[in-house]
């Protein structure tokens, strides 16, 4: 990840929230990333 962020972000963003990154405009890639970190960090939470 620490060589390529972005890459890394848009898999994260096909694999969990099934969407082709390529399709978004830098502020919906922007918001979508931070949707998916809240959405991992409450399920971090519950599965304390």
């Amino acid at each position: 990840m620490r060589h390529n962020p972005v890459g890394f972000i848009d898999t994260m963003l096909e694999y969990y929230l099934h969407i082709d990154p390529s399709t978004l405009t830098d502020a919906q890639w922007a918001e979508k990333f931070m949707q998916l970190a809240e959405i991992r960090k409450m399920e971090l939470g519950k599965a304390r």
